[in-house]
């Protein structure tokens, strides 16, 4: 069983789940290219504005088993989720570093010099996923997603700024 209904999320394997973090982690990475850079770090719990480094589980069931498969994984992820990837190639890079002897992953975010959109998974009332193509975008805390009109009225107006 997989879905969402009311304010309950139900998942049905790992897998699942796996994918649920990955599509967050690619929503972070574009929105943080289109608000101007910066850095997504994956391996630090943050609960009431106190951090605690959990670090990152290379799964050695599966084919990532070591730090050069997690950023291969991260990188090819985010890349086949963003439309027209090859326009925005260099734009963020992967690397690990040691905290409190565990591996952290820090993504490093330039700032696009347009709206980035990407495949967003949807759910159907019948269980069945169809892709839409949205911008994330990160104003504040948090990020959002934007499509439709308000998606358009977006990338036209990053389209009229001009950058150094």
């Amino acid at each position: 069983l997989i879905g969402e209904k009311g304010r309950t999320i139900i998942y049905g394997t790992i897998k699942d789940v796996r994918e649920f973090i990955q599509e967050k982690v690619v929503k972070a990475v574009v929105a943080m290219m289109n608000e101007g850079g910066g850095e997504v770090v994956i391996g630090i719990n943050e609960k009431k504005n106190i951090k605690k480094i959990v670090g990152i589980n290379y799964d050695f069931r599966s084919s990532i088993n070591n730090i050069d498969d997690y950023q291969l994984h991260i990188k090819r992820h985010i890349e086949k989720k963003i439309v027209d990837y090859t326009k925005y190639l260099g734009l963020f890079t992967t690397e690990i570093k040691k905290e409190k002897r565990k591996d952290i992953c820090i993504i490093n975010c330039k700032n696009a010099n347009e709206a980035i959109w990407i495949k967003e998974r949807v759910w159907s009332e019948k269980n069945n996923k169809f892709y839409k193509e949205v911008i994330p975008r990160r104003p504040a805390a948090q990020t959002i997603t934007l499509d439709g009109k308000k998606a358009s009225e977006y990338a036209a107006d990053r389209k009229k700024l001009t950058y150094k």
